[in-house]
């Protein structure tokens, strides 16, 4: 019996063995020549709505975007809902942003009621990054049970890949210039991760899952704000799906801003008739 059992724990390390390390096979979504439209993307563009037209170059290796007053230009790829290795190398020279607006971002979910014509070009702020030329980050609405926005400083002039991986159990973690293959087998260091968030513009959505599109794959300037802007070039984008995501987490409900003072009062005359309670039958006593 005991070398039966010490045969089949040898064939379980033998196999282990043999299948070695993950081999990662993305796909190349964008090579930087030409436009990324012309290579299967979708382009929102507020042309003819009295903003300045973005100045677009076309390279043979690398694709550039400038934009100017409140101009929004944004590239979105709609895939199957998976985890997955979604990678930009870009160079940002120019790019501002507040808790609301990035001038350039990379995004991995969309949220289908900001525009129902076109859910795949609106992504969902809260679980994008931005790009600036000195750090990248998460950002979103700064209220009460948000995450906040979480940084990490790097010169952004320079060319770098930047690598979202949204794993099976809709964790997001952030890697800059780092492979696949290691960031598949646990060789590559995380700069940033945040577990999946609900929507900034609602609150208190709680689980309701249907409105996101993972897997909506976009990047360029969101904003119509007339100060957030920006410059930057493009060389590639890949993408890799690794397997299929698991349960859904539970989101947590964030109370509704308006809520809050009626919450605090509730709160107070709950700890007041608790105090009369306690007087009146130590009084009784």
């Amino acid at each position: 019996m005991r070398n039966a059992v010490l045969s089949i724990v040898a064939g379980l390390l033998g196999m282990l063995s043999a299948s070695g390390p993950l081999q990662a096979t993305p796909t190349l979504l964008f090579d930087g020549s030409g436009t990324p439209e012309a290579q299967g993307w979708t382009l929102l563009d507020t042309a003819g709505l009295g903003v300045p037209p973005a100045t677009v170059t076309v390279g043979p290796d690398v694709f550039s975007v400038e934009t100017e007053g409140g101009r929004i230009r944004t590239y979105a790829y709609a895939t199957s809902p998976a985890a997955f290795l979604f990678s930009v190398n870009v160079a940002v020279t120019a790019a501002s942003q507040d808790p609301f607006d990035a001038g350039f971002y990379i995004g991995v979910i969309s949220d289908s009621l900001v525009s129902v014509s076109e859910p795949i070009n609106h992504p969902d702020r809260a679980n994008s990054i931005f790009v600036t030329p000195s750090s990248i980050g998460f950002t979103n609405y700064p209220a009460p049970g948000y995450p906040g926005i979480q940084t990490y400083a790097l010169d952004a002039t320079q060319f770098h890949t930047y690598t979202i991986y949204y794993n099976a159990d809709h964790l997001m973690q952030i890697f800059v210039d780092q492979s696949n293959s290691d960031i598949l087998n646990d060789a590559a260091t995380a700069v940033l991760s945040r577990q999946f968030y609900s929507d900034r513009n609602s609150p208190g959505t709680g689980g309701n899952w249907d409105r996101y599109l993972i897997g909506s794959l976009s990047f360029g300037d969101h904003s119509n704000d007339i100060n957030i802007n920006s410059s930057y070039s493009i060389d590639f984008v890949n993408y890799e799906a690794t397997g299929p995501l698991g349960p859904r987490p539970v989101l947590a409900s964030v109370p509704e801003p308006a809520t809050m003072p009626l919450l605090v009062t509730g709160i107070g005359m709950l700890s007041v008739l608790s105090w009369r309670k306690r007087r009146t039958q130590i009084s009784r006593s």
